[in-house]
C-alpha cells in the first residue's frame, strides 16, 4: 500500500498460531463503545431467561418459567411479564420481600400500558402478569399479605381504535382534528366516499398497468427467442457465435451476450430460456454468470413479485381476501382439498383460501369471460383475469419445484421461491411510490389497508348496509362493525336516515293540504326537489318511489324457473348441459349447476353422485360402440 492514502495506518494483527497467542487474544477487554454498537437479536426465551435471572431468585424464576410455558400462546404472557419484572427490579432488587413496592409497581405498570396500548390489550397484559404474581403468593413465593390492584375496566364498546389511519384517505376517520371543517354529517360521509375512492382507483390504474406490461413481457419471450442466435452458440462448446463478416477482426467467433451484437439482448433471454432449471435453482450459468442479475430479465420466464404485488392489489380490492391468507393460496392442497384455484369452463375463477388466525377456509367466486388474455385491456383487468395470468406465468415453475402454491416467483437472489410476505411488501411499496407521486397518502399503504378501505367504501356506497360489507370482508356483522367500520360512522348514517324518515312524515302530514308548499314556507320549485330527495334515499323510499312516479308496462311479467332437486334430475341437467341443442335451456341447467355448487354440503355430495353416474354411463357407452 502506497504511503499517503489514508491519513492513520491500520494494522491487521496476524492470524494466532499457538495456544499462547490464542489465550492473549481472548483474554482481551473489547471497548465499551464498540461493544455498544453490537446488535444481538436473541430469542423470546433466552431473553426471558435472561431476565428472571437478573430480576429473581432462583426459586421465583423457576416458578415463573413454568407458569408461562403451561400456556399455550406462551408469548401473551411472557412478554408483559418482562416488561413488569425490568420496571420493578430497578426500583428494588429485594422487591420479592416487599408487599407495598409490588402493589405499587403493579398500579404504576397498569397505568403505564394505556400510553402506548389499547384498553382491550391493556386489560389482557395486566390480568397475566397478575396471575403470575398471585401463582407466586399461593406458593408462598412472594409476601402473604401483598395486596393485587384491581385491573382496568373492560371497554363497554369492544371497538378497535387504532393509532393511525386505517384507510388510505387524508381523511383520518379515528381523529377529530380532519372532521372539525365539515359543518354536516351528509358532506363529511360524501368527502370520505369519494375520496376513498379515488385513492382506491389510483393505485387500482397503477397495478393493472404494471399487471398488463409484465404478462405481454412474458409472451413475447418466443418470438424475442425466435430472433436469437439461440441454436448457433447451444451448440459450441464455449457459446460463442461467428462475427460479423463487416466488422474486421482477427477472432472469427464473438461472445453472444457482448454489448456490441445487435441480438446481444435476445441471446440473453433466449440463454435464461435454455438453462431455465439452473436460473429455477440460482445456479450459474455455463460460460456467463451474470445474467440472471437483472430483473427485467427474469420478467420473460415467469412470475417476479412486482407483478404478483399489483396482481394482489387488484384481487384483494375486489375479493377482499385477508392478504395472509392470499399470499400462501396454493393451486391444490397437499390434504383434503382445503385450498384451490380452479377455472370454470366460463372463464371464471373458483379460489379457496385459509384464514390462519380464524382456522377456517374461505371460497370466493370470480366472474369471468373466455377472451384471450393477450386481448384484455389494461382497463379491463379484473380478479379472474389476474389469477389465470398467474396460472400461466407459474405453471413452469411449479412443474420444476413440485410446489403447488399460486405465487411461486423467480428472484435474481434466490431463483424460483415462494415470497415472504416481507417480499411482497417490498414490492408492495415500489407501486405506492409510484402512486405517491399522485398523493402522498399512498406512502402509507398496505394491502391490509386497501382490504380495510373499499369495506369502509362499500359501507358507505351502500348507506350503511353492514352485511354487504362483512360479505366482502368474509366476517361475521358483528366482527365487522367491532373491527372495521367506526362507531361514530354508523350513528352519522343512522342520523341521515332518521332524518330522511322525518322528512317524509313531515311531507306526509301536509299531503293534503291545497298548498302543502306554502305550509312549510317552500317554493313549489323547492317543495318538488326536496320532495323528490326524501324518497331518492336507497334506504327511505327509493323503490317505493319509483313505483310510485314510474308507470309499468301492463304485459310486464316475471317468468320464474324452479328445479325439483334430486340425483336423477342433476344428472339430467349435467348431460344436457354438455350435450343439449337448445341453447336457453343450456344455460338453465348451467345455472343450476352453478347454484348447486355453491349450496351445502349436501347440495354439493348430490352432485357428486350425479357426476359419478354420468361418467360411468358415459365410459360404459364408449366401451359399447368401441367393441
Amino acid at each position: 500500500m502506497k504511503e499517503g492514502l489514508f491519513s492513520k495506518s491500520f494494522e491487521i494483527p496476524p492470524p494466532f498460531k499457538t495456544t499462547g497467542d490464542y489465550e492473549q487474544y481472548r483474554t482481551e477487554t473489547v471497548p465499551q463503545n464498540i461493544i455498544s454498537k453490537f446488535r444481538v437479536k436473541s430469542p423470546a426465551d433466552d431473553m426471558f431467561q435472561k431476565t428472571l435471572d437478573s430480576t429473581c431468585p432462583p426459586k421465583i424464576s423457576k416458578r415463573l418459567k413454568e407458569h408461562v410455558n403451561s400456556f399455550k400462546n406462551a408469548k401473551h404472557h411472557r412478554a408483559p411479564l418482562i416488561q413488569f419484572l425490568i420496571q420493578i427490579s430497578a426500583v428494588s432488587p429485594i422487591w420479592h420481600e416487599q408487599p407495598r413496592v409490588i402493589q405499587g409497581e403493579l398500579l404504576k405498570f397498569r397505568n403505564g400500558l394505556l400510553k402506548n396500548k389499547h384498553r382491550n390489550t391493556a386489560y389482557s397484559n395486566f390480568q397475566n402478569v397478575k396471575n403470575a404474581v398471585s401463582v407466586l403468593i399461593e406458593h408462598r413465593l412472594l409476601p402473604l399479605d401483598t395486596e393485587l390492584p384491581s385491573n382496568l375496566r373492560r371497554c363497554t364498546n369492544t371497538a378497535k381504535i387504532r393509532a393511525e389511519n386505517p384507510i388510505i384517505s387524508n381523511l383520518n376517520i379515528y381523529s377529530d382534528e380532519s372532521n372539525v371543517s365539515f359543518r354536516t354529517s351528509h358532506a363529511y360521509l360524501k368527502d370520505l366516499e369519494s375520496d376513498i375512492r379515488e385513492n382506491l382507483n389510483i393505485l387500482l390504474y397503477e397495478a393493472k398497468k404494471i399487471v398488463h406490461e409484465g404478462y405481454h413481457l412474458f409472451l413475447s419471450t418466443h418470438s424475442i427467442i425466435a430472433k436469437s442466435q439461440r441454436d448457433e452458440f447451444i451448440a459450441h462448446p464455449k457459446m460463442l457465435v461467428k462475427r460479423d463478416e463487416s466488422r474486421k477482426k482477427d477472432r472469427k467467433e464473438q461472445n453472444p451476450f457482448y454489448s456490441g451484437n445487435p441480438l446481444s439482448f435476445e441471446n440473453k433471454i433466449a440463454a435464461l430460456d435454455h438453462f431455465f432449471d439452473l436460473v429455477a435453482q440460482n445456479k450459474p450459468i455455463p460460460h456467463k454468470t451474470d445474467l440472471r442479475n437483472n430483473t427485467s430479465f427474469l420478467g420473460y420466464l415467469g412470475l417476479t413479485p412486482l407483478i404478483a404485488s399489483a396482481m394482489q392489489v387488484i384481487i384483494t380490492d375486489e375479493l377482499g381476501i385477508n392478504p395472509y391468507s392470499l399470499y400462501k393460496v396454493k393451486m391444490v392442497s397437499d390434504g383434503h382439498g382445503h385450498e384451490y384455484v380452479k377455472v370454470t369452463d366460463e372463464g371464471s375463477v373458483r379460489l379457496k383460501a385459509l384464514k390462519p388466525r380464524g382456522r377456517l377456509a374461505r371460497t370466493s367466486q370470480t366472474c369471468g369471460s373466455n377472451i384471450a388474455l393477450s386481448k384484455i385491456d389494461a382497463s379491463e383487468i379484473d380478479a379472474s383475469t389476474c389469477l389465470k395470468m398467474a396460472i400461466e406465468m407459474t405453471s413452469r415453475l411449479r412443474k420444476h419445484t413440485e410446489n403447488q402454491a399460486l405465487w411461486i416467483c423467480l428472484t435474481t437472489r434466490h431463483g424460483a421461491i415462494l415470497p415472504t410476505p416481507e417480499t411482497f411488501q417490498n414490492s408492495f411499496n415500489t407501486i405506492r411510490n409510484r402512486a405517491a407521486l399522485k398523493k402522498p397518502i399512498f406512502r402509507k399503504a398496505t394491502l391490509k389497508k386497501i382490504r380495510t378501505s373499499k369495506s369502509v367504501l362499500i359501507y358507505l356506497e351502500s348507506n350503511g348496509d353492514s352485511l354487504k360489507a362483512a360479505t366482502y370482508l368474509g366476517n361475521h356483522v358483528k366482527t365487522t362493525l367491532d373491527r372495521y367500520i367506526p362507531k361514530y360512522i354508523t350513528e352519522l348514517i343512522y342520523r341521515i336516515r332518521i332524518r330522511s324518515f322525518q322528512n317524509i312524515l313531515l311531507f306526509m302530514s301536509v299531503s293534503s293540504e291545497e298548498s302543502p308548499e306554502r305550509s312549510l314556507n317552500l317554493s313549489p320549485k323547492e317543495y318538488e326537489r326536496h320532495l323528490k330527495n326524501a324518497f331518492e334515499n336507497p334506504s327511505m323510499g327509493g323503490q317505493l318511489y319509483k313505483s310510485l312516479t314510474t308507470s309499468r308496462d301492463t304485459n310486464e311479467s316475471t317468468d320464474t324457473k324452479y328445479f325439483c332437486v334430486s340425483e336423477k334430475n342433476i344428472g339430467l341437467a349435467i348431460m344436457y348441459a354438455r350435450s343439449g341443442t337448445d341453447a336457453e335451456l343450456k344455460l338453465d341447467c348451467t345455472t343450476v349447476l352453478e347454484k348447486i355448487a355453491e349450496g351445502p354440503i349436501i347440495m354439493k355430495q348430490l352432485l357428486r353422485k350425479a357426476h359419478i353416474t354420468v361418467q360411468e354411463k358415459i365410459w360404459k357407452n364408449e366401451c359399447h360402440i368401441s367393441a
